[in-house]
């Protein structure tokens, strides 16, 4: 086994001496732990619970729905990525869909929305909905081709608030790419 020396660079001095084998298993358990710091949640096939992403990255893949009277999927911070070409059920539509007033399907207010590919359906039912918001600053939401969908019922209510299939306010972003 070869060392690996290093040496003071003024003085010559020898400074460390290890094996290079020693270091390669060094490199890559902090490889190893490097990845493990950065997990990824994914969510999803089948009938899942309403759910939160408050840091990280999350990823919602084909076959998952989320049924509620709420808000089906809220991101406060870090990144959510809805993929149905991901997971089990791949190629599946990914469903949300909320049943009461003032609920969403997804409601941002910090962090990222990717739509890679679809069909996503969002639906929703009830006074003061929307399918997506995004609602503070630096909130985004980047929708590639491949088929979002979404479907609002609400009915306009005395204060006249509707529902809303995509609403983004207070500074945030909504792109739309198409692929060339």
């Amino acid at each position: 086994m070869r060392a690996c020396t290093r040496r003071h660079s003024s003085s010559g001095s020898l400074v460390a001496q290890w094996p290079l084998r020693q270091s390669a298993i060094a490199l890559a358990c902090g490889a190893l732990l490097s990845q493990q710091s950065h997990a990824q949640t994914t969510i999803g096939p089948g009938t899942v619970a309403p759910f939160t992403v408050s840091s990280g990255t999350a990823t919602v893949v084909g076959g998952t729905t989320v049924s509620t009277t709420g808000v089906a999927a809220r991101v406060t911070a870090g990144a959510l990525t809805l993929d149905t070409s991901q997971g089990a059920q791949a190629g599946s539509a990914i469903s949300l869909t909320t049943t009461a007033g003032t609920a969403h399907g997804i409601y941002i207010t910090g962090g990222s929305l990717s739509i890679l590919n679809g069909p996503v359906n969002i639906s929703t039912a009830g006074s003061g909905s929307s399918g997506l918001w995004t609602q503070n600053a630096g909130s985004s939401v980047t929708a590639l081709a491949g088929g979002l969908n979404i479907v609002t019922t609400g009915t306009m209510t005395t204060g006249a608030v509707g529902a809303y299939g995509l609403l983004a306010s207070n500074g945030t972003t909504v792109r739309s790419v198409c692929p060339t």
